[in-house]
C-alpha cells in the first residue's frame, strides 16, 4: 500500500491505495482547543472496480483535560485483512501517522492485530485456551471488593475482629480473601505487579465481583506532593506488558469516567483533599531512570506504580465497575531517591482502608 495523507483546517483526510485497487479515504475532526465535545472519527471506503461506496465504521474518543496529545485510530477494509493506523498530534499540532498494524477478521467477528513485535499483536477474543471461570467452584454472595496493600492494616482489622476470613483460593501462592462483619464487603491483599494482582483481579470478577476500589501507595514524580496525599487515579500511561492482553495498544488507558465522577463526589462532598491524574505503570522497579521519569511527568503522571493499567485493562475487557486510590509515598523526582518514611504512616493507610470501604458501597 502507499499512505497519502493530506491536512488542513479542521478535517484530516488521508489516502490508502491498495495493490488490489480498494481505496480507502479516511476523515476525521480535528479537536479544538479546550474543546468537551468527543471526537468521532468516521470510516469510508470505495470499491474501485464496483464502484461501491460503504461506512466501515466508527470511533469516538473522550477528550481529557490533561491530555497533551490525541491519539486517531481507525481500521480499514482490505479483503479479510484491515489496516489499523494510529495517528499523533506533534509539537507543531500536525497529524502524523504513528504505526501501522494488519488486522485479521475471524468468523467469529474477532480480530487480531498482526505486528513484528508480539506485544502489539492484541486479539480480542474473550475465549482463551484457560479461562477464570475454569478456576471458580463457587460464587462469592457480594459483589463489592477492596484491593490494599498495606499488610499491617489487613492484620490489625483481623486483630480489631473487624474482618473474619471468608475463602482462600489456593494455589502455589494462596490468596486470603476476608469479609468485614459490619458490611457485604471482601477485602484481600494484594500482590505486585500486574501480572498477579490484575490476574487475579480477573478471577474475582469470575467469581461474582463487579465493583472494586483498590488503594495503595506509589513513588511521586513531583516533590509537592506530600506524604499521604491522595491521587484519584484517571488512567495510567501503559509502560508494562500485561494490559495490551487485554485492550488494544495505546499509550495511555483511563478508568470509566461515571465511576471515576462517583469517587471524587464524595470526597467532595465529605471535604476530604484529593488530586486526580494518571499514573505511570511500569514492570521495572529498578528501570526508573532520570530520563524515563522526566518524560512521564511531562505527560502528566503524578505518581509512578506497578499496577494500575493491568487492573484498568481487566475491569475495561471484563466491563465492571473500577477505582483506584493512590497516596504519595517515597519521591523519585529529585536526585538522589528519598523513601519519606512512607510505609511506616499507619494512621494514614488504615484511614486510606476505611475510606475505600466506603466509596465500594457508592459504585
Amino acid at each position: 500500500f502507499i499512505l497519502f495523507p493530506v491536512f488542513g483546517g479542521e478535517m484530516a483526510t488521508a489516502k490508502i491505495q491498495t495493490a488490489k485497487g480498494l481505496r480507502v479515504e479516511i476523515f476525521s475532526r480535528t479537536l479544538r482547543k479546550n474543546t468537551t465535545r468527543p471526537l468521532t472519527v468516521w470510516i469510508g471506503g470505495t470499491d474501485v472496480e464496483r464502484g461501491l461506496f460503504f461506512i466501515i465504521g466508527y470511533d469516538i474518543i473522550s477528550p481529557r483535560t490533561n491530555r497533551k496529545i490525541g491519539i486517531h485510530r481507525a481500521v480499514v477494509l482490505c479483503g479479510r485483512r484491515f489496516l489499523c493506523v494510529f495517528w499523533q498530534k506533534d509539537s507543531a499540532k500536525r497529524s502524523i501517522p504513528l504505526n501501522l498494524h494488519y488486522i485479521y477478521w475471524r468468523h467469529n467477528n474477532t480480530m487480531i492485530l498482526e505486528n513484528k513485535y508480539p506485544i502489539f499483536e492484541f486479539d480480542d477474543n474473550k475465549e482463551a485456551k484457560l479461562n477464570p471461570t475454569s478456576f471458580v467452584d463457587q460464587s462469592f454472595e457480594t459483589d463489592k471488593l477492596i484491593i490494599t496493600f498495606f499488610p499491617e492494616v489487613m492484620d490489625k482489622l483481623v486483630n480489631e475482629d473487624k474482618i473474619t476470613l471468608e475463602r482462600t483460593i489456593g494455589g502455589e501462592n494462596p490468596v486470603l480473601i476476608y469479609r468485614f462483619l459490619d458490611d457485604d464487603i471482601l477485602i484481600t491483599l494484594g500482590q505486585i505487579g500486574c501480572p498477579a494482582c490484575a490476574g487475579n483481579l480477573d478471577l474475582f470478577n469470575a467469581m461474582g465481583i463487579t465493583k472494586v476500589m483498590f488503594c495503595g501507595g506509589g513513588g511521586v514524580l513531583d516533590k509537592n506532593i506530600e506524604v499521604g496525599q491522595i491521587l484519584v487515579v484517571d488512567g495510567a500511561i501503559r509502560d508494562e506488558g500485561f494490559s495490551y492482553h487485554y485492550i488494544a495498544p495505546s499509550r495511555y488507558i483511563y478508568t470509566n469516567p461515571e465511576t471515576t465522577e462517583k469517587i471524587t463526589q464524595y470526597l467532595a462532598d465529605n471535604s476530604i483533599s484529593y488530586i486526580r491524574g494518571l499514573t505511570w505503570t511500569t514492570d521495572a522497579i529498578f528501570r526508573e531512570t532520570a530520563e524515563k521519569i522526566s518524560r512521564r511527568k511531562e505527560e502528566g503522571a503524578k505518581i509512578v506504580e506497578m499496577e494500575q493499567a493491568g487492573c484498568i485493562a481487566v475491569s475495561q475487557f471484563r466491563g465492571f465497575d473500577y477505582g483506584a486510590l493512590i497516596y504519595g509515598g517515597d519521591d523519585v523526582s529529585q536526585d538522589e531517591w528519598s523513601n519519606r518514611g512512607w510505609r511506616s504512616r499507619e494512621g494514614i493507610r488504615y484511614d486510606l482502608v476505611v475510606l475505600c470501604k466506603k466509596l465500594v458501597a457508592i459504585l
